[in-house]
């Protein structure tokens, strides 16, 4: 699949996506273990990228404990959920 299909693919199904997915990080333990450990080796300061964020529960994640983050994605509607 090119770059262009998976971009228009990923925008039909956004919305549903996210709200599959968004709360995804509440019954993983080990993910927010790993997400907060990573967050405390970040620089003060210092921004990270969450690239193909999605609905961005990661970087939400990171942004909640104090870690600058941008999200990036391939599809405009996975990053007009993502900012909303």
């Amino acid at each position: 699949m090119d770059s262009t299909s998976l971009r228009y693919s990923y925008d039909a199904v956004a919305a549903a996506y996210a709200e599959g997915f968004t709360a995804d990080l509440r019954s993983k333990p080990l993910d927010r273990a790993m997400l907060a450990a990573f967050g405390e080796q970040v620089p003060k300061g210092a921004p990270v990228a969450d690239v193909g964020c999605g609905p961005a529960q990661v970087a939400c994640f990171l942004a909640d404990l104090g870690v600058p983050v941008l999200g990036v994605d391939l599809s405009p509607g996975m990053a007009a959920v993502a900012r909303a």
